[in-house]
């Protein structure tokens, strides 16, 4: 990812502060008329000992650091503070801005909001996570001002860093033994389709939910060895195979496209300039050292008695690990939303 995709990722992204219903009673759902009730959902959520993670490879199941409901206190806390700090010094965002900000990400990526609510977020969610977002951002940059003329000039010192990447389309097969491997040879080669061969003899354990697909487009995230093959294999063929340590990967090139210059327009400018001002914002401040002070001087209960004896215990940490690393109490985002840049 070159550094303007990253920065404007970062600018871009949306802290999604709460999700779902208000607490009550109800089912969130029944099995075979046998409900479940939002109380057994909500403890079993709390208590979750694993959570699926993305990989490369596909999800995975990895061990939580703490209850997940005891990490949710911490960052809603977290980000009341940064709120409240926002409103001490006359930085937190208004209505209209956060509306602004909704139309630019929109401008930028059109399924913003179409993304979000698929995920179960209403509009009002949104925008609370768009006003941490800038109030996060505005506290970091409050009397640092960058023009249009500054963030021009920067593109053209820094040409490299506004290239859309070279990216490759592609379907893959990978077998671990040599049996597989000929009875696929022997499939393409009696004009088979590469998806269909895929699809019968692909030991890749997310060739189902990927339909074989290769799970990279982004040809220099991808290893040395694939890269070669990308750029040695003509759209619309198949690859020859690549021997890889625990066996065989062949590839069908669907469509490549070459790094290209990212085309700048007015949105994408500003989201330069507020990148920019941040920059110069964080070698200047530190957020996480002031979210830190506010907590101090903050009184703060937490009234669950599962939680309560947790939180004291976190705190004492939180405020020994900020001594030597105060981005500990910087919030931080479960989920993020990034827009198109092109």
């Amino acid at each position: 990812m070159n550094r303007f995709t990253l920065l404007a990722c970062v600018a871009a992204s949306v802290a999604l502060v709460g999700c779902g219903s208000k607490g009550g009673g109800g089912d969130v759902a029944t099995v075979n008329g046998e409900p479940i009730s939002k109380d057994e959902f909500v403890f079993n959520l709390d208590m979750k000992p694993t959570v699926r993670v993305m990989t490369q490879a596909g999800p995975v199941e990895a061990p939580v650091a703490g209850r997940l409901g005891f990490q949710v206190i911490q960052d809603l806390i977290l980000r009341k503070a940064t709120l409240q700090l926002a409103k001490d010094e006359g930085v937190y965002p208004s209505d209209k801005e956060v509306d602004e900000e909704l139309k630019l990400r929109t401008k930028l990526n059109p399924n913003f909001v179409t993304n979000l609510t698929k995920q179960g977020l209403t509009l009002s969610r949104i925008k609370e996570s768009l006003r941490l977002d800038l109030a996060r951002e505005k506290l970091i940059t409050k009397g640092i001002t960058v023009t249009r003329a500054e963030a021009e000039k920067y593109v053209k010192e820094h040409p490299n860093e506004f290239m859309e990447p070279e990216t490759a389309d592609m379907l893959w097969i990978f077998v671990k033994d040599e049996a597989t491997k000929a009875k696929v040879d022997k499939d393409l080669a009696s004009g088979q389709g590469f998806s269909f061969v895929a699809m019968q003899y692909s030991q890749d354990p997310n060739v189902r939910r990927t339909n074989g697909r290769f799970p990279e487009r982004v040809v220099s995230n991808m290893a040395k060895p694939i890269q070669d093959i990308v750029r040695k294999t003509p759209e619309n063929k198949p690859s020859e195979w690549l021997r890889a340590s625990d066996g065989w990967a062949r590839f069908y090139i669907e469509k490549k496209t070459p790094a290209k210059p990212i085309q700048m327009d007015d949105a994408k400018y500003t989201v330069l300039q507020r990148t920019l001002a941040r920059q110069r914002g964080e070698a200047a401040t530190d957020l996480g050292k002031r979210i830190l002070e506010k907590l101090k001087a903050s009184k703060i209960e937490v009234t669950d008695p599962s939680l309560k004896e947790l939180w004291k215990q976190a705190y004492d940490n939180l405020i020994k690990q900020a001594k030597d690393n105060p981005s500990a109490t910087t919030p931080t985002s479960p989920t993020a939303a990034e827009p198109k840049t092109n």
